[in-house]
């Protein structure tokens, strides 16, 4: 018998309204992000708001969520694009 994928349950959870689900994904998942988003940004500050973008915006689209790809995998693009619109926000106009 194969066992339940953690991260499946967990989205259903918090699709479910689950708050303690969503303290679980953010347990389980901001180091991962967190790293995506320093590696983009290269400052810790950055990174940190960068992650709490991450997740406030995976919350507030998790009932689009798939599961066609894993949960860290979907976290990861939304870090991804953030840190970059982020970093576009940061540079100065250019002529």
């Amino acid at each position: 018998m194969m066992s339940e994928d953690p991260d499946r349950v967990l989205v259903e959870r918090i699709q479910r309204g689950d708050k303690a689900a969503c303290a679980e994904c953010i347990e389980r998942h901001s180091p991962g992000v967190y790293r995506v988003a320093l590696r983009l940004t290269g400052s810790e500050a950055e990174a940190e708001d960068v992650m709490q973008e991450t997740f406030f915006s995976a919350f507030k689209a998790i009932d689009k969520f798939e599961g066609r790809s894993g949960l860290a995998t979907w976290l990861y693009r939304i870090a991804h694009n953030a840190a970059l619109m982020r970093l576009r926000r940061l540079q100065p106009d250019s002529v």
